[in-house]
């Protein structure tokens, strides 16, 4: 190589640089090894110069050596020029580059430019545990969660699946975990909206691609993840946040055709308190099914159930009007009704799962921790509902009170109303089930004053007396609840 073509070369690579870039170049500078290529360029200068400080000085070179020093000067820096590109392609983190990624991450969020960030984040996933915490704070940084959940990459959460990963960042998890999640809630498409409108509709069309579901399997739907990270607070509390921001109770106090359909592209498939509420369902529902019984804080639904009961606003022109339905007329009754038919899913499932099956005989084991957490939830509902005034009308305010009720009498005289599959004739263990949720209703409404329960009495009064259980079991609950004086 000449010394034209070594500056050439050089050139070159100075305007590769420049052309890259400010994240590129900031990659540039923390992967390749640029003393290599300097001192690939110094020595190929020195070849290049050698033949005519020979010729001057020296004998004349040989031929043979000659035209080795002119391949060397070319081969010398080009190979520098290429380690140092697999070096950057290979983007690893190491003990000697690690205190640099901050400038990276910083660099990424003020040119507003990810793509370099996420390429070297997922090269990088098993060595992400050495990085020191500010680096890690930029890379869960909210802009950055957001801005690349909304293009469809779940990177965050991809780390945050990894327990290990987790535990690594002990003090920092919670930060990191409730930042990731409201942005998942606030996306228009992620793997907790994809699988919440895959299993209760909301968006006709919406795909749920085998990427999402693993990703929301070994999260969402693993119940030791699930319980080790405390998911839920921040699904509950984001909720919260919004109902008492009170920015939405025109719009949810109205019509609510649009937000319960199931056709097209509703618009509870956006509600983020809806998206949170069946992701605490279906990670409760998961942790029954596989026997995990542990304190998944179920009573967070009660709280979301009160929250939306104070907001609810009973308005006749709505709640009576022909448009609406009349089992859930708005948004807020719609939601009221979920959390209540979820409760009492919960509580099947429960059941089901407590259940010992052969072909003579069915023997129900006593409730356990998860059973009880879901009859107290739903005593809590039944409680604040029945006190409420002016949120709900009286037929809606029945109707959920009676759910509870229908389940218990189910539970004592017709259980065949509750399982799925046909049953023995005689299953043991069902009044210790039954028990426990009249239990947990009699402890609500001691002490309650009359109004509490004259509510609970029409309440009753309104039960289908053609169902079985209702004509049989009757009387036995008004008088468990002493209402019969």
């Amino acid at each position: 190589m000449s010394l034209d073509g070594l500056l050439t070369f050089f050139g070159i690579l100075l305007g590769i640089y420049a052309i890259a870039d400010p994240v590129q170049r900031c990659s540039i500078m923390l992967f390749s090894p640029l003393w290599m290529l300097i001192t690939a360029l110094l020595i190929g200068f020195i070849l290049v110069l050698l033949p005519g400080a020979a010729e001057s000085w020296w004998n004349p070179l040989c031929k043979p050596s000659l035209f080795l020093i002119h391949i060397l000067s070319f081969a010398v820096p080009v190979s520098a020029a290429i380690m140092c590109g697999l070096y950057w392609k290979q983007a690893r983190i190491t003990n000697k580059n690690k205190e640099n990624f901050s400038d990276l991450f910083k660099t990424s969020l003020l040119e507003k430019r990810y793509n370099e960030a996420v390429r070297i984040t997922k090269k990088n996933q098993s060595y992400l545990t050495i990085l020191p915490m500010d680096s890690l704070e930029l890379l869960f940084s909210a802009e950055l969660v957001g801005e690349l959940i909304s293009k469809r990459s779940y990177l965050h959460l991809e780390l945050l699946s990894d327990i290990q990963f987790i535990d690594s960042i002990r003090e920092k998890r919670f930060d990191f975990l409730n930042i990731v999640i409201r942005g998942l809630l606030k996306a228009e498409t992620s793997p907790l909206k994809s699988a919440v409108l895959s299993l209760y509709g909301g968006y006709e069309w919406h795909s749920y691609s085998d990427f999402e579901r693993k990703l929301f399997e070994s999260t969402f739907q693993n119940p030791d993840w699930y319980h080790k990270t405390q998911s839920h607070y921040p699904l509950i509390i984001s909720s919260i946040e919004k109902l008492r921001s009170g920015a939405i109770d025109i719009e949810y106090n109205q019509n609510g055709r649009n937000y319960e359909t199931d056709q097209g592209i509703s618009s509870r498939s956006n509600c983020s308190i809806y998206l949170a509420i069946k992701t605490h369902v279906v990670a409760v529902k998961e942790a029954i099914k596989k026997r995990v019984d542990l304190d998944f804080y179920i009573t967070d639904l009660w709280d979301v159930f009160r929250e939306i009961l104070r907001r609810s606003s009973y308005q006749s022109f709505t709640w009576e009007s022909e448009l609406s339905n009349s089992d859930h007329p708005t948004p807020f009754a719609y939601l009221l009704y979920e959390i209540n038919h979820d409760l009492k899913d919960l509580s099947r499932e429960a059941l089901e799962i407590a259940t010992n099956k052969n072909d003579q005989k069915w023997i129900v084991n006593l409730p356990g921790s998860l059973a009880k957490q879901i009859s107290k939830t739903w005593s809590f509902c039944v409680w604040d509902i029945a006190r409420s005034k002016g949120n709900v009308s009286d037929l809606f305010r029945d109707r959920v009170i009676n759910s509870c009720f229908e389940f218990i009498l189910k539970l004592g005289f017709q259980p065949s109303e509750i399982y799925l599959l046909p049953i023995p004739a005689n299953v043991e263990g069902l009044n210790a089930w039954r028990d426990l949720y009249l239990d947990q209703i009699r402890r609500r409404f001691r002490g309650g004053d009359l109004q509490e329960k004259l509510i609970l009495k029409n309440a009753i009064d309104l039960l289908d007396i053609g169902k079985k259980y209702v004509q049989e079991g009757k009387d036995w609950l008004i008088k468990e609840l002493s209402l019969d004086n």
